[in-house]
């Protein structure tokens, strides 16, 4: 009977601790804890961690023996207030991420591709600008053809139309030695201008330097394209070629011992291997000796040029190489200057020649005569 008492004792003994634990700051506790045992019972689902949180010490490492509760039984535990607050990531997920606010907005291509205002209108005035669009010139050079589309260089006017210079086109054939040459055009009917009007005498085309005051334009009244003129070259009414467009401009290559000369009234080629020469040693190229030269006053002569002292001259060679437009040759020093047969090259007497460069052209194709311009 008396180990029943103390059984009975022990049970009563730890009802009394019970209850003292109780008393401490069971109201709140007792509570809380209810109350999520309540939610547990009622939704049958593991309560949150808001739950599990309060009945943890706020930080067992400092205070193993005391909850938060304990400190502060009016405010909810730290990692409560932490977990019930959404966590950095959630907030992330919720809001946009970046790619997905990209992806809505139009992409950059998009935005390119989308035209503008003005681009409207340029591709307006590119539809109004296109008369020269498909209309094909083939420049011959030799045994190479390269067709050049018009629509595709760029544009001037001529007499207030819309037009090409026919430079733009010639360069399109990328020569080498585009100044060797004089331009031949044969229309769409086959007009041939050397052939049909100028007896072969290539002389009397353009050279590349005279392409610049050429043009290709529109002819609206006559229907149809052709080729205009600046008035000061003076060129014949034959190299106004209509009906352009389909047709052809031929690269006509000057002859090797010719010369073309053009001063005043005057231009023509001249054949230079059959004339008299005289053996004359360069003085800036001695240890080549004495050279068949042709003194330039005969090759003028040759040409039938009247009164050339009444002019200045310029040499052009073939790739384009010339004496500048203010070192121009006087006609006194050409009387003491020569053409050397071999190659062509202007060779002046020492003491006739020019301190600037240069007038030792070589591979001279083209003498030109200009009147000197008067400076007050």
């Amino acid at each position: 009977m008396k180990w029943f008492g103390l059984v009975v004792s022990g049970v009563v003994l730890s009802i009394g601790l019970a209850a003292c634990s109780s008393g401490t700051d069971g109201q709140t506790d007792v509570g809380n804890d209810a109350a999520a045992d309540a939610v547990v019972q009622d939704e049958g689902e593991t309560p949150p961690d808001t739950g599990n949180d309060a009945q943890q010490p706020a930080d067992p490492g400092d205070d193993p023996g005391a909850s938060q509760d304990a400190t502060d039984p009016g405010q909810p535990p730290v990692d409560a207030v932490e977990d019930v607050q959404t966590p950095p990531d959630a907030a992330e997920d919720v809001e946009a991420p970046v790619d997905a606010v990209e992806d809505v907005e139009a992409p950059a291509d998009a935005i390119e591709d989308t035209p503008t205002p003005d681009d409207v209108a340029a591709d307006a005035i590119d539809v109004v600008q296109s008369v020269f669009d498909g209309v094909i010139i083939t420049v011959v050079v030799g045994e190479t053809s390269t067709p050049v589309d018009l629509g595709t260089l760029d544009r001037t006017t001529f007499q207030d139309k819309e037009a090409v210079r026919l430079t733009r086109i010639v360069e399109m054939a990328a020569m080498a030695k585009p100044w060797g040459y004089h331009y031949n055009f044969v229309a769409n009917d086959d007009f041939d201008v050397l052939r049909d009007k100028l007896e072969g005498d290539y002389s009397q085309l353009p050279y590349y330097g005279e392409l610049d005051s050429g043009f290709v334009y529109h002819d609206a009244d006559g229907g149809m394209f052709r080729i205009g003129w600046d008035a000061s070259l003076g060129f014949p009414k034959s190299l106004n070629v209509k009906g352009i467009d389909g047709g052809t401009i031929r690269a006509v290559g000057v002859g090797a011992t010719d010369v073309v000369v053009k001063v005043g009234a005057v231009r023509t080629r001249v054949d230079i291997s059959g004339m008299p020469t005289q053996d004359v040693v360069n003085y800036k190229r001695p240890d080549e000796g004495p050279q068949p030269m042709i003194p330039l006053t005969d090759v003028l002569t040759a040409a039938g040029v009247e009164a050339p002292e009444g002019f200045v001259f310029k040499y052009y060679a073939t790739d384009g190489f010339s004496n500048n437009d203010d070192n121009l040759m006087p006609y006194s020093h050409l009387e003491h200057t020569w053409l050397q047969v071999a190659n062509r090259r202007v060779v002046p007497e020492e003491g006739w020649d020019t301190s600037m460069c240069c007038w030792s052209v070589k591979d001279t194709v083209l003498i030109l005569g200009l009147v000197p311009q008067v400076t007050e």
